[in-house]
């Protein structure tokens, strides 16, 4: 199951014991799951597009499309020198979709992360800045 899928069903879960729904509302329950976790998939590549346009300037950017198991959007960031770096951005708590504890994301920000070390935060993807190549390179 995959980690959207399987964090709905949590959520849905807190809410209703599937022990005791009948097939009719198991039924439902697994179509409505399957709809939200589409939107959840449509969002995530609306994230990292705008992710990729904002964060990449003149630069090569590439971001997968959905967070990987730890929540976070990833990727490569080609500098002006066309040194290769890996880019990290952690998404804020309300829209976290990884598969352990929301606990460990910002409450509000997104913080943006190249080779391990954050270079950014932001309460908005439209806040940060592009990135540029860390110092010393």
């Amino acid at each position: 199951m995959s980690g959207i899928l399987a964090k709905l069903l949590r959520r849905h879960e807190r809410n209703q014991d599937p022990t005791t729904m009948s097939a009719t509302e198991k039924s439902a329950l697994i179509d409505s799951l399957m709809g939200e976790a589409e939107t959840l998939r449509q969002q995530n590549a609306d994230y990292a597009k705008a992710l990729s346009e904002r964060l990449a300037g003149n630069y090569q950017l590439h971001l997968n499309e959905r967070p990987d198991g730890t929540g976070f959007f990833y990727g490569t960031f080609r500098d002006e020198t066309d040194s290769s770096h890996r880019v990290d951005v952690m998404p804020p708590r309300d829209i976290w979709s990884g598969d352990f504890n929301a606990e460990a994301a910002h409450p509000t920000d997104w913080v943006v992360y190249l080779d391990g070390e954050e270079v950014q935060r932001a309460s908005s993807i439209g806040a940060l800045s592009v990135l540029a190549a860390p110092s010393g390179e």
